[in-house]
């Protein structure tokens, strides 16, 4: 059977973390080498750890480590004839198939690492990469079970934090650092959910919340921006009710004026929506919030209490509202009234409030706002979704949505991609293989 050879990410990991059974190093020549200073890895092009120091036979050398899997990799990769890895000190690798010699002719000296690992880290580490359970590391839960585990998911936390606020970022960049207009297209967004998100985050793009504004104290002529620039008042057929007319006639003459461009109203998707999600009905309760809270981003800022926050965005629509029959244009319903629910409420404050306060605590430089933003989670009961219950049949409970945030991150972003070598869980259960 071919010996299993590991990864460079395993190399990498090894050479980090110091997992050696021991340290009487010797090149491949016999010369003793003491690792002085591993170096850091470097994410970018070059070589993989930077800035290393090693004693070779009581001489110091600095410069920088190369790794591979086979020492031929050296010249697949053409480091042969590249000056960055002029400066490599050492060349670790798994196996030693070939000499190698840098662009300057120098030959770089080479350490066979797997001289030096416990057979059962590699064996540790192969099963959690082969592994077919819904987590690599589930059959090993306990190693999940102390104190660490609470900081490994703070620190996932906050990096799910940083790849949510992304996008929030790149829009506070086009829009010139206008943080309401931002909150608007997010709460848009937000109301879109999966299915008409883009769609909305669009229309909200062309109806601005600058000019929603001027008509704060008239709830139909918003709607009339909303619905029209949506595209769903496009064809006077449509809909034979007063309100539907009186819509479009308000918004010919707005679009006029705010020079505006509709949307196509296949845009927007009805299939597989329960009633209350029709876009639709959000697009008039977007209008009803705006109607209500007007400049909202500074309210977050006020206040960042749950409960106070959560009042922002559950509105109900007026029980004389057309929307109280209706779900959609020309299509009665039983009489209901329409207000948005807890769950939808609680789904705007964590996707939308908590991360863009985050991010205005960056761009502030006020560790307060940071700290705000994942305080209002930790109000927040934990979300309920096939990824959450099964970390909960795995013994590990979601006490609060900063625990499912995080949960749905490892899950997602760790998990799912085997970075085993980067969880701390995987961390732990490698050290403890040795």
């Amino acid at each position: 059977m071919e010996e299993h050879i590991p990864s460079e990410a395993f190399l990498h990991f090894v050479w980090r973390t110091k997992q050696f059974c021991n340290t009487q190093f010797v090149t491949t020549e016999g010369k003793p080498i003491r690792i002085v200073k591993a170096g850091h890895l470097n994410t970018n092009a070059g070589p993989d750890f930077l800035e290393g120091i090693i004693n070779i036979a009581n001489t110091e050398w600095h410069g920088h480590i190369e790794m591979h899997r086979r020492s031929s990799d050296w010249n697949r990769h053409n480091h042969q004839t590249d000056a960055a890895y002029n400066s490599v000190i050492l060349h670790v690798v798994w196996e030693h198939d070939a000499e190698i010699t840098t662009l300057n002719g120098s030959i770089p000296p080479t350490l066979i690492l797997k001289d030096y690992i416990a057979r059962s880290i590699v064996q540790s580490h192969q099963n959690l990469m082969q592994s077919k359970t819904w987590i690599p590391c589930q059959s090993t839960q306990g190693a999940a079970t102390d104190h660490r585990w609470q900081f490994w998911l703070e620190s996932v936390i906050v990096e799910r934090m940083q790849a949510k606020t992304g996008w929030l970022a790149s829009l506070v960049q086009h829009w010139q650092y206008d943080w309401e207009q931002v909150c608007y297209l997010a709460l848009a967004k937000c109301l879109g959910m999966h299915v008409n998100g883009e769609a909305f985050l669009l229309l909200a793009e062309r109806v601005q919340l600058k000019i929603l504004l001027k008509y704060r104290d008239n709830l139909h002529k918003m709607e009339a921006l909303l619905f029209g620039v949506a595209g769903f008042l496009t064809d006077s057929h449509t809909c034979d009710s007063q309100y539907y007319h009186k819509l479009r006639q308000s918004y010919c003459l707005l679009k006029v004026k705010h020079s505006l461009k509709e949307m196509q109203v296949s845009q927007w998707k009805f299939m597989r929506l329960r009633p209350l999600n029709f876009p639709t009905l959000r697009i008039a309760q977007l209008a009803q919030i705006i109607a209500t809270s007007g400049r909202l981003f500074q309210k977050i800022l006020e206040d960042n209490d749950a409960r106070t926050l959560s009042t922002l965005f559950s509105v109900r629509l007026p029980e004389s509202s057309y929307w109280t029959t209706h779900y959609k244009f020309g299509t009665v319903a039983k009489p209901l009234p329409k207000s948005i629910g807890k769950r939808l409420q609680y789904n705007i404050l964590i996707n939308l409030v908590s991360p863009l306060l985050f991010l205005y605590g960056i761009h502030r430089q006020e560790n307060r706002l940071k700290e705000a933003a994942l305080d209002l989670l930790r109000s927040l009961p934990s979300e309920d979704n096939a990824v959450i219950r099964k970390w909960n049949t795995l013994n590990i409970l979601s006490q609060d949505a900063l625990h499912s945030q995080a949960l749905l991150h490892l899950k997602q972003n760790y998990c799912d991609a085997k970075r085993c070598l980067e969880c701390q869980i995987g961390y732990r259960i490698l050290r403890n293989a040795r």
